[in-house]
């Protein structure tokens, strides 16, 4: 990134005044060329001063001076994995700065497909992310009124793992200057209550950030303490895994029956471990997905579904996304720069532009939409991001713990596993919206159970699968100990080519996660 434009963006956003003017002010037509830049940009500093860019570019046999524009960029610059990229190279080799000089920081991967990878924090961008992040909270929730005392209560996972990591960081900043009390229970929603009705009462207003999955254990929790949630301005900001409109609906009548009017006491940004934060649901992204998932007919028009999980706006001057076969692409500079690097998470990109024009011509407005929600504090014209769910081998259940198809191969191999032929994992919400890990395991074709003798199996199974997991599975170890009765899995015991197992007929492999 040029010095200038360095410079640019950190007077910008030192003022949050300034840089929500700044980001409400500049058309549609500037993020995306912004965006475009920055990519070919990222591509060509990688290819001048990483090694191991330098070496996967030459393997793959692309010219790095044949890529001039974006169109060259998007049709011959190779696809990056964690498979094909990220593990196979040392930190010293994928930086393109000398790392004892250039990194603000160092967190993990979760390592459920291989081992944890570390991911490199860059000191150049790392404080304008900080300073990014926090004032997308004064955006929604105008945390630096001066009237206002504020709980920030720090519920994602701690240790190494990023986003806990970068939360703490972003409010640590923040504390000295202003009516800031951080508290950090991490991923335990027992201590999150217990925080609660200890020094709850003391602030104006409670943020609450972390997992979907977290948040429903916290409501959970308070529900059996009689906790009166009405007495707490709780606000909430959650990501790492899908976070349902029902659910919304949920906590919002525990804590504001009017939902209708402040939709977005709850918030949800999209993130990963090795690429941080790339999108955020403002109001505006709120009100649209709203209005998709009521008009089936209009949600397929724009992006050729009848339901998005979720919608998010991001920011073209720190990211570039693309859809490659409904699998999303990121552009981003860094130590480690990442060029359309595959995060395995499936999406739709679309301009602002198309999207207000789309709109327009089924008669919505989006000031009017934003002034009937009672919105008045305007929008950003940042491209959007619709979320269509997790890639094809993971599920992600409580507190965000990825669990992969992989995990569980080698339990085939066991000889206490003789009988099963194959497995489908996936998941389901209970009766208290608890997301629920589910296994599926089918017998093999020469087998047959009666009900007594499956009860028996899938109790069996249920323990090979909590130990296989508890020793290959980093992210289901830590939400185990956090919460043992929803991490615990459902397993169910299926005749050959039975249940979710019969569509494997006519498929040339069979389908893993449902």
């Amino acid at each position: 990134m040029a010095k200038i434009s360095e410079i640019m963006q950190n007077f910008i956003m030192s003022s949050p005044k300034r840089a929500i003017w700044f980001m409400k002010t500049m058309k549609a037509g500037f993020w995306e060329k912004k965006g475009q830049k920055m990519a070919l940009e990222v591509f060509h500093q990688a290819t001048e001063k990483v090694p191991a860019y330098q070496d996967f570019l030459k393997k793959q046999g692309v010219d790095p001076s044949a890529i001039k524009t974006l169109e060259d960029f998007q049709e011959k610059v190779p696809l990056m994995t964690k498979k094909n990229y990220l593990s196979q190279y040392s930190l010293a080799e994928l930086s393109q700065e000398e790392i004892k000089k250039e990194t603000f920081g160092m967190c993990f991967t979760s390592g459920t497909t291989s081992v944890p990878l570390g991911m490199l924090i860059y000191k150049k961008s790392f404080p304008l992310a900080l300073r990014g992040f926090i004032n997308y909270l004064h955006y929604l929730w105008d945390i630096y009124s001066p009237s206002k005392s504020i709980l920030f209560m720090n519920g994602l996972a701690l240790g190494p793992w990023l986003a806990g990591f970068f939360v703490n960081l972003s409010v640590a900043k923040e504390v000295e200057k202003h009516n800031f009390t951080l508290v950090t229970p991490g991923s335990d929603p027992t201590m999150m209550v217990e925080i609660l009705e200890k020094i709850g009462r003391n602030y104006e207003e409670i943020i609450i950030i972390c997992y979907s999955s977290v948040l429903r254990a916290f409501f959970e929790e308070g529900e059996k303490r009689k906790i009166n949630w009405k007495e707490f301005n709780i606000k909430i900001l959650t990501g790492g895994e899908v976070f349902p409109s029902t659910f919304r609906e949920t906590f919002f009548s525990k804590i504001d029956p009017s939902l209708k009017k402040n939709p977005w006491r709850i918030v949800e940004v999209f993130a990963t471990s090795d690429a941080s934060i790339l999108g955020y649901e403002t109001p505006l992204t709120i009100l649209i997905k709203e209005l998709l998932n009521k008009r089936k007919e209009l949600c397929l028009k724009i992006f050729d579904k009848e339901k998005i999980e979720n919608l998010f706006q991001y920011n073209s001057l720190s990211v570039f996304l693309e859809e490659k076969g409904e699998k999303v692409c990121v552009t981003k500079p860094g130590v480690i720069p990442l060029i359309r690097y595959q995060i395995g998470d499936l999406g739709k990109m679309i301009s602002f532009e198309t999207m207000k024009e789309i709109l327009a011509k089924e008669g919505y407005n989006i000031d009017d939409l934003l002034k009937k929600a009672s919105w008045q504090k305007g929008y950003f014209k940042w491209p959007f991001f619709a979320f269509l769910g997790r890639g094809d081998d993971m599920i992600a259940i409580y507190s965000g713990a990825k669990i992969y198809s992989q995990n569980l191969f080698s339990l085939l191999e066991k000889p206490e596993a003789k009988e099963i032929k194959s497995f489908k994992i996936s998941t389901q919400v209970d009766e208290n919206q608890n997301k629920r890990f589910v296994v599926y395991l089918e017998l093999k074709s020469d087998l047959k159970f009666s009900q007594e003798e499956s009860i028996k199996s899938e109790q069996k199974y249920q323990k090979l699968i909590h130990e296989q997991l508890l020793k290959t599975n980093i992210d289901y170890k830590d939400a185990y100990r956090l919460n043992p009765k929803i991490v615990l899995p459902i397993v169910k015991i299926f005749p050959f080519s039975g249940g979710p197992f019969k569509e494997d007929k006519n498929r040339q492999k069979p389908k893993l996660v449902i």
